[in-house]
């Protein structure tokens, strides 16, 4: 059976990818590795995906990782290619080892910036566990890790700052920030910046360790560690304006392996306040959508060398904030439970990552409500973007068209990819500065022209691509020349 997946190709059902090229472009799919599928712990620590495009991550525990015959059997049942394991909690002994805990004076144990003992422990356990899967003839694809944990996460008072400070390796860290003393970072309220931005770096320095230990044994294995990207010195964040820290190691972000993993998961609070551009930024799933895009087109351009492997979210995640009484929550927005979350999606998608990751919990508790997590129609949603992604940008010669962020009022998101001898592009107008209807934007076919707020954008030579599946009602397709380069003009 066939299903129509593009403007002129097809995918087969029960086969991943992109169908023949017209152009003879050899098939590169974007694939999905989920980090759940199933509820109630069903899935752990692998089950083999219902569904083509997703492949489950192998959780590698404290618990399994003794057990190399057991991991190995279960990533045989992997597709090709896609072999994926990731750390669930092996490495969080890093930071965890006895005798690299400081003390406070009232005699207060806690971890600092310095692992040493932790990470030694750790690359010995990596080390037994890769050789011995490499020697059993494991194949591994793709290593993912998840750290969220920052050599300065648990110095959260003065008293700990007290500690750090009288350790004579805090001097050497000074002199990198361009700091006289800790008090120079505690008392740089909300938030010093500085030390925010050395802590990712320190971070990513501590988790290559672990990167250098997997790629030791496969040295083709695809890295990435959550959130963990390229960014320009002062972007903008959920909650506001990032400060400039200086010229200071992880100024602009760092990568971890061989990937970015930018997480456009469109969530944003008090940025919306913030004045950008001469007017402040505001809330709304378009906002949110505008965005999540600009931090993977950031990632992007900020470090062109180091691909993209980038973390959605599922479709239902709407924020944290859902879990805080009323009164609690800062002015906020999402794409969550809207359709533009599937133009995040898409967008992210014509950046022309490697591939993409899920963070789609399934419930794991009885007690838990399924609709406040993953459910199989995410999942089949997920999946059946892909079917239209891959058959149109799914191919080797994929390469993205950015080569700027969308600016924050620009009354609409544009991105663009050059796959298969064509360019294939995306249009997501913003509802608050313009129709959405194709009827109401589209001025001429010949070239094809939209009117969008107070912008004409013309497309020279291209059309529009309406596929037979409609997965988002919130933007449009549009296919056109290989050598195609909009242009924007202002009324």
């Amino acid at each position: 059976m066939m299903r129509r997946a593009t403007w002129c190709m097809t995918v087969v059902a029960g086969t991943l990818g992109s169908a023949a090229s017209p152009q003879g472009v050899p098939p590169r799919p974007i694939p999905v590795l989920a980090w759940s599928l199933a509820e109630l712990g069903r899935d752990k620590p692998c089950m083999v995906s219902p569904w083509r495009n997703v492949t489950m991550l192998f959780w590698l525990s404290q618990g399994n990782v003794g057990n190399v015959a057991e991991v190995k059997a279960a990533l045989d049942q992997q597709p090709e290619g896609r072999r994926a394991i990731f750390d669930w909690d092996v490495y969080r002994p890093m930071y965890e080892h006895p005798e690299d805990k400081l003390t406070t004076a009232g005699g207060e144990a806690f971890t600092g910036p310095w692992w040493d003992h932790g990470i030694a422990h750790v690359e010995q356990v990596y080390d037994r566990f890769f050789r011995t899967y490499r020697d059993l003839g494991g194949k591994l694809d793709y290593f993912i890790l998840d750290t969220e944990h920052t050599p300065g996460s648990e110095i959260t008072t003065p008293e700990r700052w007290a500690a750090v400070e009288q350790d004579p390796r805090f001097g050497e860290m000074l002199q990198e920030m361009h700091l006289e003393s800790a008090a120079d970072i505690y008392n740089d309220k909300p938030m010093s910046h500085t030390w925010w931005r050395y802590c990712d770096y320190l971070s990513a320095r501590n988790y290559n360790r672990l990167y250098a230990v997997v790629s030791k044994y496969y040295p083709d294995v695809k890295c990435a560690d959550y959130g963990v990207r390229y960014h320009p010195a002062a972007s903008l964040v959920a909650w506001g304006q990032a400060r400039d820290p200086g010229d200071i190691p992880g100024r602009t972000g760092e990568h971890v392996g061989t990937h970015q993993a930018p997480s456009p998961y469109g969530v944003i609070t008090y940025l919306s306040g913030i004045v950008v551009d001469g007017k402040p930024f505001g809330l709304g799933p378009f906002r949110s959508a505008l965005f999540a895009t600009n931090e993977v087109r950031e990632a992007l351009l900020t470090n062109p060398k180091v691909p993209l492997m980038p973390w959605v979210a599922w479709r239902g995640y709407v924020s944290d904030w859902e879990k805080e009484p009323p009164g609690k929550r800062p002015p906020y927005s999402s794409i969550g439970n809207t359709d533009y979350w599937q133009e995040v999606v898409f967008h992210t998608a014509l950046c022309a990552p490697d591939t993409l990751c899920t963070w789609n919990p399934y419930r794991w508790q009885e007690a838990q409500d399924p609709a406040d997590y993953c459910q199989d129609e995410d999942m089949q949603l997920l999946d059946d973007l892909m079917d239209q992604i891959n058959g149109l940008v799914g191919y080797s010669d994929r390469t993205t068209l950015v080569e700027a962020v969308t600016p924050a009022h620009q009354p609409f998101i544009l991105t663009g990819c050059r796959a298969d001898g064509r360019t294939v592009w995306r249009l997501t107008p913003d509802p608050e500065q313009s129709a959405v209807e194709l009827s109401e934007i589209r001025v001429k076919d010949d070239p094809l022209t939209f009117r969008l707020g107070s912008q004409t954008l013309t497309m020279p030579g291209a059309r529009l691509f309406t596929p037979e599946k409609q997965l988002s009602a919130a933007g449009h397709w549009i296919v056109g020349p290989a050598q195609l380069r909009p242009v924007f003009e202002v009324q």
